[in-house]
């Protein structure tokens, strides 16, 4: 999982993306996120990390090293997202997931939330 370090790309890379508490927010090393994400308080992202435009990363989720999530992708509060993972544009993935290291979707997914069951 991504290591907890707080970088100075956070303060200065991102134009276009908005962070509701930057303080409470750790970004890995040659991470790119996409003009109009927002990325909410409580999220680590790791190293080599590629966000698209567009997308919504909600409090508490942890996004390992090495993954591509596309553009208008929503993942929501506590969800966990391994390394080397890759996620298609236009998915949704629910609260309270985990999706494994190395999963590749290669076409849109919707994931419930956990705690709908």
């Amino acid at each position: 999982m991504a290591k907890k370090t707080k970088t100075t790309s956070a303060e200065t890379c991102f134009t276009g993306v908005e962070f509701y508490d930057k303080s409470k927010t750790c970004i890995g090393n040659n991470t790119q996120i996409g003009k109009g994400s927002v990325v909410f308080p409580n999220v680590t992202i790791g190293n080599n990390v590629s966000i698209g435009k567009n997308c919504k990363i909600c409090s508490g989720v942890i996004i390992g090293h090495n993954t591509k999530i596309g553009d208008n992708t929503v993942i929501s509060a506590e969800t966990i997202i391994g390394n080397d993972c890759s996620i298609e544009a236009l998915s949704h993935i629910g609260r309270n997931n985990t999706i494994r290291s190395g999963s590749i979707f290669n076409t849109p997914i919707i994931f419930n939330d956990m705690d709908d069951e």
